[in-house]
């Protein structure tokens, strides 16, 4: 499949025997040459023709993830793609299990609790060597492009799976490598995780596209990624969270003599956070602004000198955008504009058979402030998720999951934000059989069957939701009733 093909490279002797990726392990890190991924992926590529229509591939970042992911899309088989110890692995009532995959992927050490349907496949069975064949990986069913299933963050209910054609994610990896000017010379660190849009599309697709190397740390380490630096990594993509976690690290002076380039999406990146990685580095931090089903909407780069504080950049090239006025009844009052895009890398629907676009603009779901100079600034959402250290925190589906708690009544999920950073809160209302250690029973249950980011930091006892006439969650008075002020929301 082309677009496979593009991002492997050519086949020249010297340009595949370039390093083009390297997983960052406790003992080192281990590289990967164009010539030995290729091997990787026209292997899985054979084995991967009889998965069609789609499977579940389950991605640690590891060196043989990338290759089995690659290796699909070769044989044009969709991928839902899904972060290794993802809590929707868990949750039997996933959108990932009504995708209609067949096949679910994992690695070896990751057993999954996957229900009752997908059969099993390990990265070493995909990799096991096959009958020989050409040296071009399979071309699949005709010339139409797979599709990657992402996961959304679910601003506005339960995440959904958006359907982003392989061609529409590789123009977007073009974007962020056009953008920032990736290039052979670069050593791209990936510290997130490869299975999220960012990582998967500005990161891996947009590297290996470039000729770049790219480097992965299947098991997040603030050693391994102070070390990467410190042997030279060009070029960063991260979270605000982790950005404060490595100016911690660093202490009074860093020590990153190849680094050009940091980039930061996952939610606003705070201003002395911002001021304390330039200062000890003396690179900028630029953000990034997009979503799973629009791709790059916007950033900030190096086309200035500085940026305004809290802004995203300005439009990515190619971008149709307009603020849409407000709908009768729920006028704004100078808190910004509901933004509406057209990109080259939309989505084209939804797994559930939801509609995608349209041949319109697709509204964000945000509210915008575009400045004199041009500038996006980002003041809320209709409805907003949680952000908690750069991860998104679903507060409907943590909802939901709670109410599985036999003893639960009822329950409301919110975010607080407390000295920066978001918190998860539940209010739970308990039922007949309820007691006092039904707080601690909620934590419990979510521990389990949830990733630790999104567990609640607190679970509030109410007797009742406070609600208005039309019965929804009156949020002022649920924030009184638990003592949380309505500034800290």
């Amino acid at each position: 499949m082309r677009e496979v093909a593009a991002l492997l490279g050519p086949e020249e002797a010297r340009a595949a025997e370039r390093p083009v990726f390297g997983e960052l392990t406790a003992d080192g890190t281990v590289t990967t040459s164009g010539a030995e991924l290729r091997a990787e992926v026209m292997r899985v590529a054979r084995h991967a023709e009889r998965l069609r229509p789609a499977v579940i591939a389950v991605l640690d970042g590891s060196r043989s993830s990338i290759a089995v992911l690659l290796g699909l899309l070769a044989a044009a088989v969709d991928v839902v793609v899904v972060e290794a110890g993802n809590s929707h692995l868990r949750d039997e009532r996933s959108v990932i299990w009504s995708a209609g995959a067949r096949t679910l992927i994992r690695p070896e050490s990751s057993a999954v609790p996957a229900p009752t349907g997908p059969t099993e496949l390990t990265y070493d069975d995909l990799l096991a060597p096959g009958p020989p064949t050409s040296r071009t990986p399979p071309a699949g069913s005709g010339s139409a492009s797979p599709d990657l299933l992402l996961l959304t963050s679910g601003s506005t209910s339960e995440p959904r799976l958006a359907r982003q054609p392989m061609r529409a994610a590789v123009r977007g990896g073009e974007l962020y490598r056009s953008i920032h000017a990736y290039g052979p010379a670069d050593r791209i660190l990936l510290p997130i995780p490869v299975a999220h849009s960012f990582g998967l599309i500005g990161g891996l697709f947009a590297g290996l596209r470039a000729g770049a190397q790219v480097l992965t740390m299947p098991k997040f380490s603030i050693g391994r990624l102070v070390r990467a630096l410190a042997e030279g990594a060009s070029v960063v993509l991260g979270t605000p969270l982790l950005y404060s976690m490595l100016v911690r690290a660093w202490g009074t002076e860093a020590h990153a003599p190849g680094l050009r380039l940091l980039l930061s999406s996952g939610g606003p990146l705070p201003q002395e956070t911002a001021d304390a990685v330039r200062r000890l580095c003396g690179v900028p931090v630029y953000q990034v602004y997009g979503s799973t089903e629009t791709g790059l909407v916007a950033c900030q780069d190096g086309s200035r000198e500085t940026w305004q504080p809290g802004s995203v950049g300005v439009f990515a090239p190619g971008v149709q955008w307009e603020l849409l006025p407000d709908p009768p009844g729920e006028e704004s009052g100078g808190s910004g504009h509901r933004l509406a895009v057209r990109t080259s890398t939309m989505f084209t629907g939804y797994s559930d058979g939801g509609p995608g676009p349209g041949p319109g603009l697709y509204e964000t779901g945000d509210l915008v402030r575009i400045s004199d100079t041009s500038e996006v600034f980002l003041l809320g959402r209709k409805q907003t998720f949680i952000n908690v250290g750069g991860k998104k925190v679903n507060p409907q589906r943590v909802a939901r999951l709670v109410r599985d708690h036999p003893d639960v009544a009822d329950v409301h999920v919110f975010g607080v934000e407390e000295r920066g950073e978001q918190t998860v809160h539940a209010a739970v209302v308990a039922g007949p059989r309820g007691g006092a250690g039904l707080a601690g029973e909620v934590i419990a249950l979510c521990r389990e069957r949830l990733a630790a980011h999104e567990v609640p930091h607190h679970v509030h006892l109410l007797r009742a939701l406070p609600r208005s006439a039309l019965g929804k969650v009156d949020i002022s008075a649920l924030r009184a009733a638990v003592g949380v002020k309505e500034d800290e929301a």
